[in-house]
């Protein structure tokens, strides 16, 4: 079997979503983090952190930076996205979502 790399729809600052011909999985990586999706959940996945107001989420830390937590399917799993973040996340994930239509 032949074995191919992901190949990169997008990339910012300490986050990059790929894509996976093969295993037809969208691939977001993400600081220490790795998380995979098939193509419709993260279209919802996109479809919900764009509504996610930030500064009505979010919390101040204690270095007195604001962050929202963002729950996963798995309860006991939760992502901080720091507000430095979370704004080019919302580049990242609309420019993704784009490019990865060209895999329909």
């Amino acid at each position: 079997m032949k074995k191919t790399a992901p190949e990169c729809l997008a990339t910012v600052a300490r986050s990059t979503v790929s894509f996976c011909n093969v295993s037809q999985k969208v691939i977001w990586y993400h600081k220490h983090s790795l998380i995979t999706f098939n193509k419709s959940a993260f279209s919802v996945f996109v479809k919900e952190f764009r509504s996610i107001h930030f500064w009505e989420n979010s919390f101040v830390t204690d270095d007195g930076n604001h962050a929202l937590l963002l729950d996963t399917c798995h309860r006991d799993i939760r992502l901080v996205i720091r507000r430095e973040d979370f704004f080019s996340l919302l580049e990242l994930f609309d420019t993704s979502l784009r490019r990865l239509a060209r895999y329909s």
